[in-house]
């Protein structure tokens, strides 16, 4: 599979590492939703994580105790691992997820204006991650030129995304390629 967009909402642990609460993985032929159980219980956070805990369950519908399926980062490493490229929106979640997967890109462009009518556990939440996955693979997708290639701006050069025999028709230049 080519490529794939995982965006998720996290808590974060005592030592300001993310625990993801909701993950979700789009793709073209893959829409997953996660909500995972917690670790551990709330108690065994500090002061200052128990009060971000509580701010971002106001902010995103999600409280600690919410999930179904148990804590697991092989779990998150297997749902990523078919992509040969993973695209997340922020450096801190793209820094993150490069310890599941080795190609992992920031997506440094557009402002998410968060599709209405997804399917997303916790209903038509205007911050769910699904949301955001499917907002983000759509403009990536409605990005393809006819002969199999994207563009978008990466920090401060433009990126093209091309298959490996155009790549290799191109030949270098200034431009990255990322190959897909």
């Amino acid at each position: 599979m080519a490529f794939a967009v995982v965006e998720f909402q996290a808590f974060k642990d005592n030592s300001n590492r993310f625990i993801i609460k909701e993950l979700a993985v789009v793709g073209d032929s893959l829409k997953c939703q996660i909500v995972f159980k917690p670790p551990y219980s709330i108690t065994q956070l500090d002061d200052k994580m128990r009060r971000t805990a509580r701010w971002l369950t106001r902010h995103h519908g999600f409280q600690w105790e919410d999930g179904c399926i148990t804590y697991n980062e092989s779990f998150i490493t297997a749902l990523c691992i078919p992509f040969k490229v993973i695209y997340t929106k922020g450096r801190e979640k793209a820094e993150f997820l490069r310890e599941f997967h080795p190609n992992v890109r920031e997506i440094t462009g557009p402002s998410i204006s968060y599709q209405s009518g997804v399917d997303c556990i916790k209903g038509d939440h205007k911050r769910c991650a699904v949301s955001a996955a499917c907002t983000l693979h759509q403009y990536l997708s409605s990005s393809l030129h006819e002969n199999g290639q994207y563009e978008f701006e990466d920090g401060e050069c433009l990126v093209t995304v091309v298959s490996g025999e155009e790549r290799a028709r191109r030949g270098s230049n200034r431009q990255i390629y990322y190959e897909v």
